[in-house]
């Protein structure tokens, strides 16, 4: 196949996916008030990284070694008809789940020399400027009006937090276009490493990415999300200590005075733009949750940590069965006696742990460390975002994470080479 075809190609169906992640969620709340039509798109969302495995490649395309991919997969079928496990169903979801992002960024690895990210600028900054608005216009409206829906996969069903809105203080915590929270929250992961990438943009002013940066700390706060306050504040810093090389060229001094003027014309305009309001309230209301959950706060914080440590549950080498701790597939087919005595909700090493024991956990871990070594990221600043996102972000159970931690990866990667290679065409 034509190189110039392939790249097309793998350029439609990365729009496809990111798209079809970013539009799902308000699709099923704001037009399609029907619970069956609802679960179906759900339903389609799960396996759409799997879509990798029809990306074109070609003949220079990245080798890497996949043998613990392979390992990793074989694992991962042995695991998931575990004598334990309760069915068939459960089964199929948990190889699903557990192998979805690192078969995609392995795909990825193998064909990133037939992508091409530069067609996909426009398009993501019109998204990114939407979902900015629309998360500020949430958080300023009141949490029964229809901006501020949240999608119901069934009448009944609350697994997606289904008709109780959630608040940070006196506001509604921001969900965008996404079904529920979590999504922007992931949507947020995505905006964070996209903002990396343009400091590798020549065409883009410096300045650009730096404004932005306070608007993603900004939208952090409005999510509520301390997890995703975190990622932001520590990736930031970990990108200027050892990813980004130009930091000393960037004059921060100048774009914070810059930023502190527009603060003071704002204030003595009487703040025509709400945004010493929409700072200060984000701000007072994110930090208003510390406190009133700061017990609950330090406890997610060191729960991986005290998990891996002391591991409690049965079958600690091997685990208990895969998807036995996923929502969905316990909603719809229940789950095992193992999974009901020690039920895990949103910790990621938790339920690694449950399902397939140290062995999974293991292979997670080898796994991540051997993709990282081929992605072209500083291997410092990629260890830290990777650490992160695995202990703090679910990669099995909320594909939000997934799809948008990996797109994001994607075109970061995808600018650091493109940066290079301009620099070696340009050296000579």
């Amino acid at each position: 196949m034509d190189i110039s075809k392939a790249k097309r190609y793998n350029q439609t169906v990365i729009i496809g996916i990111f798209l079809f992640t970013v539009l799902n969620g308000a699709i099923r709340k704001w037009f399609i008030d029907n619970a069956s039509i609802n679960a179906v798109f759900a339903f389609l969302q799960i396996p759409i990284l799997f879509v990798f495995l029809f990306l074109k490649s070609n003949s220079s395309s990245t080798k890497i070694n996949l043998n613990i991919l392979i390992i990793y997969v074989l694992y991962l079928i042995a695991t998931a008809f575990n004598p334990l496990s309760p069915g068939i169903y459960h089964a199929t979801s948990g190889i699903i789940i557990h192998l979805g992002f690192w078969l995609a960024l392995t795909l990825y690895i193998t064909k990133r020399d037939n992508f091409e990210i530069d067609y996909l600028f426009k398009l993501i900054l019109i998204v990114i400027a939407a979902e900015i608005i629309l998360g500020i216009m949430q958080y300023a409206s009141p949490k029964d009006s229809f901006i501020n829906r949240y999608a119901i996969v069934a009448q009944e069903d609350e697994t997606e937090i289904g008709l109780n809105i959630a608040t940070v203080g006196d506001a509604v915590r921001i969900s965008g276009t996404f079904s529920y929270i979590a999504g922007y929250v992931s949507f947020i992961l995505f905006l964070q490493l996209f903002n990396f990438s343009l400091f590798y943009n020549p065409k883009i002013r410096k300045e650009i990415p730096i404004y932005l940066s306070f608007f993603i700390i900004m939208l952090s706060f409005l999510t509520g999300s301390r997890a995703c306050t975190l990622f932001v504040v520590v990736s930031s810093s970990s990108f200027f200590l050892w990813q980004y090389k130009g930091f000393k060229e960037l004059k921060l001094r100048k774009y914070l005075i810059q930023f502190l003027l527009l603060l003071i014309i704002n204030t003595g305009l009487s703040d025509p733009l709400n945004i010493n309001n929409a700072i200060e309230n984000s701000y007072n209301n994110f930090n208003r949750r510390l406190e009133d959950n700061a017990e609950e706060g330090e406890g997610r914080l060191i729960l991986p940590f005290q998990r891996i440590l002391n591991n409690e549950f049965p079958n600690k080498l091997l685990g208990n069965g895969l998807a036995i701790s996923y929502p969905a597939i316990v909603a719809l087919k229940g789950t095992s006696q193992v999974a009901i005595d020690h039920w895990v909700q949103d910790d990621e090493i938790s339920r690694i742990l449950l399902e397939g024991g140290y062995v999974l956990l293991l292979l997670k871990i080898t796994l991540m460390v051997v993709l990282i070594h081929h992605l072209k990221i500083n291997k410092i600043f990629s260890t830290v975002v990777f650490s992160i996102v695995f202990l703090y972000f679910p990669l099995s159970t909320n594909i939000y994470n997934s799809v948008f931690f990996l797109l994001g990866i994607i075109y970061l990667d995808q600018s650091i080479i493109k940066f290079n290679e301009d620099h070696r065409l340009a050296s000579g």
